[in-house]
């Protein structure tokens, strides 16, 4: 049996002992997954997964790779407060047929939460602080991650915070916190710490955000969803005191520029479903932490001089790759169909990025034959439609992939 299965197995009997001796009342719960990715590559030659992102193939892209995910949840409500275990396990060995195994193992939820009083909690540990609106964005959560729009249902990890929600009879919620940023960090210094407000406010037919965080730097936001003839409209915006994205600046010096300047970014979306039961959502993201292309191309000269010259670049260079955040100007359309006589859901997402001549495409058919089991397959895309814009899809050593995937819920 590879060593793999008897780490997941073990995990898996190890955590339900733990919920069964410490936690009576808990409940254990999750998913497992796994899938095999057959990469198409664009030529035969032994560098076909090379580009300036990749160089040497430093990712490890084969023709097919697996991957053997698992997330573990075990949650304990009582009378007077709760508490929240997640963790997930993730295979990261890479190309199938290796016959080794490297995991990572991440806690994405540690909570302790105490009720106060009917309308007052508190909240301890790693915890989530997502707020918006946004399918594939969410520029005015201030706290957490970056979603991945391509993916943007998969779980974030959660932030180390302490902190306290007031619940006002549904009308009105507000959140104060104080939380660490950064992530993984082992000291933690006082210009690590910052501390923030969340704030909702309910109404008939709307619903209003409002998000702050100070500490070493400042950031405001504002969201809005309101029901307009049976459609959702949506919109968001953040200010922060500078971009979180550092700047590639030219030759002859090529070093990374931290950013002096207020940054802002906007979202505006709308979402409907039609009475065949297929639902639409349509985005525009005005992403103020991305790169124009003069600062594009002097990313491209950086790395072709780091790669020449020294065989690979710093790790915080490649870091500046960010799918979906590259570029400053974004379109998402996301289409879902269920089809119930044959046990599936139809999707299909294409992220356009105007500014950098980017277009993504990523089409899936889940079959459902049981309620805990899915069955996908997909394919992901990404193709340049104007090289000369240095876009994602210009840098990405890896243009069309197909996938199969299994995820089983128990």
């Amino acid at each position: 049996m590879r060593i793999c299965r008897v780490f997941f197995i073990a995990l898996t009997i190890l955590i339900s002992l733990l919920s069964i001796s410490l936690l009576p009342a808990a409940t254990l719960y999750g998913d497992a997954e796994s899938s095999v990715s057959f990469n198409i590559p664009d030529s035969r030659e032994d560098d076909r997964y090379e580009s300036l992102i990749n160089p040497g193939n430093i990712m490890g892209l084969g023709d097919v790779m697996y991957s053997l995910d698992s997330t573990f949840k075990v949650e304990d409500n009582r009378e007077g407060g709760s508490f929240t275990f997640w963790v997930s396990l993730e295979d990261v060995s890479g190309t199938a047929g290796t016959g080794n195994s490297l995991f990572a193992l991440d806690i994405m939820r540690l909570i302790y939460n105490w009720d106060i009083s009917d309308s007052l909690r508190l909240n301890l540990g790693r915890q989530g602080f997502l707020t918006g609106y946004g399918y594939g964005w969410n520029p005015m959560d201030l706290v957490n991650p970056v979603k991945d729009p391509s993916d943007p249902d998969r779980e974030l990890k959660g932030v180390d915070s302490l902190s306290l929600l007031f619940d006002r009879g549904g009308a009105f919620q507000m959140g104060l916190f104080a939380a660490v940023s950064g992530e993984g960090l082992t000291r933690v210094e006082y210009n690590d710490l910052q501390g923030g407000v969340n704030m909702t406010f309910l109404m008939p037919f709307a619903e209003l955000k409002f998000s702050g965080i100070t500490g070493e730097e400042y950031g405001i936001s504002g969201g809005f969803l309101a029901d307009l003839f049976g459609a959702g409209i949506y919109g968001e915006a953040a200010l922060r005191e500078t971009s979180r994205a550092a700047v590639p600046v030219a030759a002859p010096g090529f070093l990374l520029e931290e950013g002096k300047d207020p940054v802002f970014s906007g979202l505006v979306g709308v979402e409907y479903v039609f009475p065949s039961e297929l639902s639409v959502v349509a985005e525009y993201f005005y992403n103020g932490e991305g790169y124009d292309r003069k600062e594009r191309k002097n990313y491209k000269e950086a790395l072709t001089y780091f790669n020449d010259s020294n065989g690979a670049a710093e790790a915080e260079w490649y870091a500046l790759f960010r799918p979906g955040y590259f570029g400053k100007h974004y379109m998402l359309l996301n289409l879902f169909y269920p089809v119930y006589n044959l046990w599936s859901e139809a999707y299909l997402t294409c992220i356009v990025s105007p500014d950098s001549g980017t277009l993504a495409i990523q089409p899936e058919w889940t079959i459902l034959p049981t309620g805990s089991l899915e069955i996908s397959l997909a394919w992901s895309g990404i193709y340049s439609y104007d090289d000369d814009l240095y876009g994602e899809a210009w840098f990405s050593p890896l243009q069309n992939t197909a996938v199969l995937k299994g995820v089983y819920h128990f």
